[in-house]
């Protein structure tokens, strides 16, 4: 929680803290990204999707200075 918090008041750099749920093997690249409660995300995440959400953030920065919620759809 700590390190989360140090992040996020950090002001000159742009970052994204995705939480994650339970992570599986299964041979499954999609995700959908969210937030608690939507109604949209689930409670478990290939850890394959879980890479590739990364590699996709790191291209289009959907999420600069947000949290979401990464899970299977």
């Amino acid at each position: 929680m700590a390190i989360g918090e140090t992040v996020r008041a950090e002001k000159e750099i742009q970052w994204t803290i995705g939480r994650v749920p339970i992570l599986t093997d299964k041979d499954d690249d999609e995700s959908i990204a969210g937030y608690v409660g939507d109604g949209k995300t689930k409670a478990w995440l290939s850890r394959k999707a879980l890479a590739a959400f990364v590699v996709q953030e790191l291209a289009k920065n959907q999420w600069i200075q947000q949290q979401p919620l990464v899970s299977s759809p």
